[in-house]
Order: structure tokens, then sequence, then C-alpha cells
């Protein structure tokens, strides 16, 4: 996690980069000169390509960020698509008693809209393609979220049988709980939760570690009981207001990334899965009008 000791604002990561540029070693420098000169593009490369493109060793590039007071690349990576989010709009996203219903509306929109470019900006796209890997040869796949996120289980359920994977979405962590004890080290858990700190949530979480099941969290970017539990985490960003609370824009941005797994899937495996979904497409044709 970032040192709040060495930066205390994301803004200030190029600052310190400046900062340090003149004591840096000639290796790190090149680094540094990548970051400053194309801030956007390095956030989309993985360490590998971060090394070839400044011409060094991934270590190197992994001193880099922990010279800042990062964890590693990935680390350094997200607090710097941070650093680089812009507001869409300057709108106030607290709604007041006296907005109108069109006022309302916009912070509504706003607020999903923000969010989804955040989560765009925070996601590991390492983890991304590990989970989708996961997914697809898992056996069978759990899914569990409490409260509103248990309809984000529910809808994910949906996905991925319209693929052909076996798949089960609880929203009850008692049933959750009984069905997570059988599964195994073939096996998958998605587990969606904004918080990452609910009791339930941590207890299925807990028993699927122990029995080796592979957990895939979906959840906001923060050090919380539940990130430190999953084999994979895909962050969510939701900006922090009293309007928050609601969960509204924190499950959309859930949806994107369940919506990514999905098609990912589909494209990633395009051969073992379009049977699949043309056999569900047409189970479904007798339905519609």
């Amino acid at each position: 996690m970032l040192n709040r000791s060495a930066l205390s604002n994301e803004k200030e990561i190029f600052s310190s980069v400046k900062a340090k540029l003149g004591h840096m070693g000639s290796a790190s420098r090149k680094v540094a000169q990548v970051v400053l000169e194309n801030p956007a593009e390095v956030i989309h490369l993985s360490i590998t390509e971060m090394a070839e493109k400044a011409g060094v060793s991934e270590a190197t590039v992994v001193r880099f960020s922990q010279d800042l007071g990062f964890k590693g690349y990935q680390d350094f990576k997200i607090h710097l698509s941070l650093a680089l989010v812009r507001p869409l709009k300057s709108l106030d996203v607290q709604i007041e008693s006296g907005d109108s219903p069109k006022t309302v509306m916009e912070k509504v929109c706003q607020t999903i809209i923000q969010t989804i470019y955040d989560t765009l900006e925070v996601i590991d796209e390492d983890a991304l393609a590990r989970a989708i890997e996961v997914l697809a040869k898992a056996r069978r796949i759990q899914l569990f979220g409490c409260g509103r996120s248990g309809i984000m289980a529910k809808d994910a359920e949906n996905r991925f049988l319209k693929l052909g994977l076996w798949a089960r979405a609880f929203s009850d962590s008692h049933n959750a709980a009984q069905a997570c004890s059988t599964l195994g080290r073939e096996d998958a858990i998605v587990i969606i939760s904004y918080s990452g700190t609910t009791k339930e949530v941590l207890k299925v979480a807990e028993i699927a570690r122990s029995n080796g099941v592979t957990i895939i969290a979906i959840t906001r970017y923060a050090k919380t009981p539940l990130s430190r539990l999953a084999d994979i985490n895909l962050w969510t960003s939701s900006p922090e207001s009293h309007f928050r609370s609601d969960g509204v824009s924190s499950r959309f941005a859930q949806l994107c990334i369940i919506d990514a797994i999905y098609a990912g899937l589909f494209v990633r495996f395009s051969d073992r899965f379009d049977e699949a979904v043309q056999k569900a497409t047409s189970a479904l044709a007798d339905f519609r009008l």
C-alpha cells in the first residue's frame, strides 16, 4: 500500500518523481522519464512492457516504484491512474432537498459516469485476465454477495450460465457457507462486496480459502480484510459522498466488471463458448413475442 508519509496525495506522484530524479540511478531515471513523458500510456503497460519501453530490467521498474513509497509496480500504476483522473463535469453530486427532479437526475448520472470512468482507470488488467482464465478452467463457480451485491451475483450467474459454465449465486450467507464448504482447489468463487468488510462476506471467504478455492473479489480499491483474503482483486472506484451510501454508482461499477468478464470469456474462448451461447439464445427465442 502507498506509504502516505512519503506521498500524502496521488497528485504528488509527479512532483515526487521530479524531486527524486536527480538522486536516481541511470536506470531508474529512464523509468522516470517514461512516466513523466506519457503517464497515460504507462497505466496500460504491464511490467514487462514498461521495462522494454524504458530499456531496463523488470527489477528496476519494481525498485523505482518502491523507492517512491509504493508496494510495487502495480500499486504505483493504480495511484498513477488516480492522479490522472479528471472530473467529467463540475457538478456537485450532493443531492439537496431543494433540487429539482432534473437536477437530481443530473447528479445521479454524473456520479455513475464518473464512477465508471474511475473504475476503468484503476482496474488491474493483469488481474482481469487472470480472473477470466481461472473462471474458464474452474470446475464449479460460486458467486456471493450480501444485500444489493447479491443482485450483482445473480446477474453474473445468468451470464455464466449462458456460456455453459457451472455457476450458482447466493445472497444468503448461511447457504453460501454450506455450498462453499463443498468446493475445492478446482473451483472458484466470485465475492462481490463494495466495502470488503462485511462479516458474512469474510466468513464465506475464509471457508473458501481453507478449502483452497480460488477467490476473486470485486471490491473497492482499498486494503480491506476481503482484499487480503482474495487471490485476485478486481478493483472498483466510487465517489465518496453522502449520496454514495445508496450504492447506486458502486453497483454500476460492479456490473461493468461482470460484463467485462463475460465478454472476455467469450472472446478469449470463443471456440468453446460460441455453441453454448447459440443454444442459450435459441432456448429463449420462444419466450419472446
